[in-house]
């Protein structure tokens, strides 16, 4: 009776969590834009490289569209009225607020991570000297054409006090002459920063 007992409960909170889900926001695609339907929030997509640092465990609402159903997640410390994130890490932002390049992200330390399912950082970046340079380059330096001849790839994810519960990442792309670049998958920005990033990156330096 006992074991019936627990079957039972279990079965119960299991509705109660489908429930919960099935009564919950959901976002539908209207105008160009993703639309809370509970509370009328219109969002667009962020710029690819804007990542979240922590995502909440619950999911707070399901886009379905064509029989598809992705579900979208709070970012912890952020409100959902501003911004989610989905299954797949894409953030969306509420209409109206506009997410800086690099410079106005204000760089105030950086992670060099593995190009992985999940990141592993590899070294941390936290000489003020270091992020400047490398900030200047990125948007400054020239940008040359995509090679994509790397021999290696990695991540580096810059963090911000001014968006603490967001990452600003871009691709860290290693040619087989040694020579490192910066690269934006969005605006196809393709920068060399020399020898900044070499002692973060010397174990994938041939």
């Amino acid at each position: 009776m006992k074991f019936l007992r627990k079957i039972s409960a279990l079965l119960l909170l299991i509705c109660i969590m489908l429930t919960a889900i099935s009564c919950g926001p959901k976002l539908v695609f209207e105008d160009g834009k993703i639309l809370d339907t509970k509370t009328d929030v219109y969002y667009n997509f962020a710029p690819n490289t804007y990542e979240a640092i922590a995502i909440a465990n619950a999911i707070y609402a399901v886009w379905e569209q064509n029989d598809v159903e992705v579900a979208y997640h709070a970012i912890e410390g952020l409100p959902t009225e501003e911004y989610l994130v989905d299954e797949y890490g894409y953030v969306i932002c509420a209409d109206g607020k506009e997410l800086p390049e690099l410079d106005g992200f204000e760089p105030a330390g950086a992670l060099v991570c593995t190009n992985t399912d999940v990141a592993v950082s590899i070294g941390e970046i936290k000489e003020k000297a270091t992020l400047n340079a490398l900030v200047d380059l990125y948007m400054n330096g020239d940008s040359q054409t995509f090679k994509n001849t790397a021999v290696d790839t990695l991540s580096i994810k810059f963090t911000s006090e001014k968006y603490p519960h967001l990452y600003f990442s871009l691709s860290v792309m290693i040619e087989e002459d040694r020579s490192v670049y910066l690269w934006n998958r969005d605006s196809g920005r393709y920068v060399n920063v020399g020898s900044l990033l070499d002692q973060y990156v010397e174990g994938y330096l041939y």
